[in-house]
């Protein structure tokens, strides 16, 4: 079982059996350079491997799910400007699972308490299995080695999965909400860097 497009690694590798029963969960994909390097030292497979790092424990739902849509929907326009965070390093979970390590300001921390915090009536969130969370990006489900340099990066998109598909995707710098053909669409995301690359971040 690999940790993309499924369930968080740190999930797998602690014994938790998620798949089948918490089959929704967020994710920022990585692009640009990050994605290219990733890809570079990953040992999957690039038709299926996409670079990211995951938010939000994985859940099930319990409230209907157009509402817990419009929840998110809503509480990520309250985000003024893409948040910021950078990878660097590599580190592990237990010998397996090879990743990059995400540091952040505290910007990024918050939004993912608080969106957990908001959803936590209308979904079953999967058990804590650390104190803090270990935001990261995973390399290879094997012992790798690599040094990943310093790549910065912006929250442009927060991107839910249902059932390993695309849910939908909130465009932090449009503000636009999108489904699948249109988070998957070329030509918006050169839209949303285009418009990114004019804003004072």
């Amino acid at each position: 079982m690999i940790c993309n497009c499924s369930v968080d690694c740190h999930y797998i590798n602690k014994g938790y059996i998620v798949r089948e029963i918490m089959s929704y969960y967020f994710e920022v994909w990585l692009k640009g350079f990050a994605k290219d390097y990733l890809r570079g030292i990953s040992d999957k497979d690039e038709e299926v491997y996409h670079p990211h790092v995951t938010l939000v424990r994985p859940f099930s739902l319990i409230n209907d799910e157009k509402i817990v849509r419009k929840k998110i929907v809503d509480f990520c326009g309250n985000i003024k400007h893409p948040i910021s965070f950078y990878l660097e390093g590599r580190n592990d979970f237990d010998g397996k699972y090879s990743h990059v390590p995400v540091f952040e300001d505290g910007a990024l921390r918050r939004f993912d308490d608080g969106l957990e915090d908001l959803i936590r009536g209308d979904v079953e969130l999967v058990k804590k299995i650390d104190a803090v969370k270990k935001f990261h990006a995973t390399v290879s489900d094997e012992d790798v080695d690599f040094d990943c340099p310093r790549i910065d990066q912006y929250m442009l998109r927060l991107t839910g999965i249902r059932n390993e598909r695309i849910w939908f995707s909130y465009d932090f710098v449009t503000g636009d909400v999108l489904d699948r053909g249109m988070s998957l669409d070329k030509g918006r995301w050169d839209y949303t860097l285009k418009k990114f690359g004019k804003m004072n971040v």
